[in-house]
C-alpha cells in the first residue's frame, strides 16, 4: 500500500522563505516522491509616492555644462505602473539635451530594467553614420548614387522630380535624445526638375523607401532645396511645403568649406530645419537661419523615425559631401566614423553647426531622496561620487527594484530535502519542487497568485533510507532566483508518496 502525506506549509514573512516546524514527526519512506499540490501568496504591493518632497532629479552629461535638472511626475508608482515612471524620466531627461552642447549633441537617454530586474540608466553615445564616405556601409542603402571622392551625386546628369530615382537613406532610425541629419552642398547650379528634399520618414512610411513609392506626402518632417537656387527653401511638415523666406547663399563648385550646410536637427526634444551659411558679405562670418517655425515640430518618442535623402538635380549639377545623421544608439551600434573630423567648425570654414564630440566626460544621476533612489534600487542618492570620467553614462542598481519583478515564472525550492532536480541556470543540480507559469505582468491589482497544476508530477526524493522530520524548509524564488517581497500569509502545498 502507498504511504501518502498531505503537508501544508505556511509563512507570514515578506521574502517568501518558509520555516516551519511541526511539533508531530513526519516520517518520510525511503525512496519517496514528491509532489506540488497548490501554491498561494500575495505579492506585496509596496508603494513608491512621488511628490514635491522628492520629484527632483539632478543629473550631469558634461562637466562644463554644470548639473542639470527635472521633476518626476508626481503620483503612487507600484510594480503595475512603474514602467510610466521609467517613461517619464527618459522623456524629460531625453527634452532636455541641446544639440549646441558637444556631449549632448548625439546623446539619447534611457530608463529600462534589466533582465536581472535592475534599474538600468544609460545616457548613450551614438556618433554618426558619415554617409559621404560610409554610404556602402552598415546601416546605409542607397540606389542610383555615386559615392565616389565622398561625394554624393546621380549617377546619371538628368534630373527627375520622382523621389526615389536617386536616393539615399539610413537603416537605423533617427535619435530621439539630440542630434542631426546634415548635408553640405559642394556644388549647385540650376536644372530644371532638379534639386534636393531632405527629410525624416515616419515607421509608418519606412516601407515605402524600399519599394520605391515614396513621396513628398510622406515626409513627416523635411527641407526641399527647388530647381533655381534663386527661389526660396522650404520646409515639409506632415507632407505639405511651405516657403522659409531664406535663399541659398554658397553653392558654388569652388567653395569648399565654406559652402552651405542643410540640416535637421532634434534639440530639447523639437525639431527644426536649419541653414548654416555666411555673411553674403564676409565668407569668414558664420549665420545659422531657422527655416522652419521657430518653435520646432515635436518628435514623438514613442515612434522611429528614419533619414532619407533624394537628388532630384542631375550628376553634373549637384553634388553633396559631409552628409550623415545620428543613429538610434540602442537600435545598432554604430560603426566607427570613417571621418574624425566629419563636419567639424575647422572642416567647415565659416559655417559652424553644432560640433559633437566623443571624448570621454564626468556623468552623474542625482535623486533628491534617499526613499527613492531605495526603491529603485540604488544603495546612494549619488551614483558618480567620484567624478569617473566615461564616453557613455551607465548607472546599474545595487539590487532588483523593491517588489517590482516582472518574472515570466516564479519557482519553489525545498532548502532542506533533496530532490533529483536539476537547472542549467545554476549548472547543477536544484532542489526546485516546481515552476509555476505564471507571468506578474498578468496579475490582477490584488497581486494575489493562485496555482494548481492540472497533473500532480512527482520527483524522486533522493533518501535511500527513511527520514524524520520537524523542520521543512522552503522558498518561493523568480526565475533567475532572486527574492520576491510578499506581504500576509503564503502557502506551499505538497504531496509526499511512497514509491511504487
Amino acid at each position: 500500500m502507498v504511504n501518502n502525506k498531505l503537508i501544508r506549509l505556511h509563512t507570514e514573512t515578506d521574502d517568501g522563505i518558509f520555516d516551519c516546524i511541526f511539533k508531530d514527526e513526519i516520517t518520510v519512506s525511503p525512496n519517496s516522491e514528491i509532489a506540488l499540490q497548490s501554491c498561494a501568496l500575495s505579492r506585496s504591493m509596496e508603494v513608491l509616492v512621488i511628490d514635491a518632497t522628492n520629484d527632483l532629479i539632478k543629473y550631469q552629461i558634461q562637466a562644463n555644462q554644470g548639473e542639470l535638472q527635472i521633476r518626476l511626475k508626481h503620483g503612487e508608482y507600484t510594480r503595475l505602473n512603474i514602467l510610466e515612471l521609467f517613461q517619464d524620466l527618459q522623456d524629460k531627461i531625453n527634452k532636455k539635451l541641446d544639440v549646441n552642447q558637444t556631449k549632448n549633441n548625439g546623446t539619447q537617454f534611457s530608463a529600462t530594467i534589466d533582465r536581472r530586474e535592475k534599474a538600468l540608466f544609460e545616457f548613450a553615445y551614438s556618433g554618426i553614420f558619415n554617409w559621404s564616405s560610409n554610404a556602402a556601409g552598415a546601416g546605409i542603402d542607397l540606389k542610383n548614387i555615386n559615392t565616389a571622392s565622398n561625394e554624393l551625386k546621380r549617377t546619371v546628369a538628368t534630373a527627375s522630380t520622382n523621389l526615389n530615382d536617386a536616393a539615399i537613406w539610413g537603416r537605423v532610425p533617427f535619435i530621439k535624445g539630440a542630434g542631426v541629419f546634415r548635408a553640405r552642398l559642394k556644388q549647385y547650379v540650376a536644372q530644371a526638375n532638379g534639386g534636393l528634399v531632405m527629410g525624416l520618414i515616419s515607421q509608418e512610411n519606412y516601407s515605402k523607401i524600399t519599394a520605391g513609392t515614396l513621396t513628398e506626402a510622406d515626409i513627416y518632417f523635411g527641407l526641399k532645396v527647388p530647381a533655381d537656387p534663386a527661389q526660396e527653401l522650404q520646409t515639409i511638415l506632415n507632407g505639405v511645403s511651405t516657403g522659409s523666406g531664406e535663399t541659398l547663399v554658397r553653392f558654388a563648385a569652388g567653395g569648399g568649406v565654406n559652402n552651405d550646410v542643410l540640416e535637421i536637427q532634434l534639440d530639447e526634444g523639437n525639431l527644426y530645419a536649419m541653414l548654416h551659411t555666411t555673411n553674403p558679405g564676409d565668407v569668414n562670418q558664420s549665420v545659422t537661419k531657422t527655416l522652419s517655425d521657430t518653435d520646432g515640430e515635436p518628435l514623438d518618442p514613442s515612434r522611429d523615425y528614419y533619414c532619407f535623402m533624394s537628388l532630384l538635380s542631375g550628376s553634373n549639377n549637384l553634388r553633396v559631401d559631409r552628409c550623415g545623421h545620428m543613429p538610434d544608439p540602442y537600435e545598432q551600434v554604430p560603426p566607427a566614423l570613417t571621418d574624425s573630423a566629419f563636419l567639424t567648425e575647422n572642416e567647415l570654414g565659416a559655417p559652424a553647426p553644432p560640433s559633437f564630440s566623443a571624448a570621454d566626460t564626468v556623468y552623474n544621476f542625482i535623486f533628491q531622496t534617499f526613499d527613492v533612489a531605495d526603491y529603485l534600487g540604488f544603495k546612494n542618492v549619488e551614483l558618480n561620487r567620484n567624478n569617473e570620467a566615461s564616453t557613455v553614462g551607465i548607472f546599474q542598481a545595487n539590487r532588483n527594484l523593491k517588489n517590482v519583478v516582472v518574472s515570466d515564472s516564479y519557482l519553489i525550492e525545498l532548502l532542506n530535502l533533496p530532490l533529483d532536480s536539476y537547472d542549467s541556470l545554476t549548472n547543477g543540480r536544484k532542489n526546485i519542487l516546481a515552476s509555476i507559469p505564471i507571468s506578474e505582468r498578468i496579475l490582477t491589482n490584488t497581486g494575489i497568485i493562485q496555482y494548481e497544476p492540472n497533473t500532480l508530477f512527482f520527483i524522486d526524493l533522493k533518501n535511500d533510507f527513511p527520514l524524520t522530520l520537524r523542520n521543512i524548509r522552503a522558498r518561493i524564488v523568480t526565475d533567475d532566483f532572486q527574492e520576491i517581497i510578499t506581504e500576509g500569509l503564503s502557502t506551499i502545498s505538497i504531496i509526499v508518496r511512497g514509491k511504487k
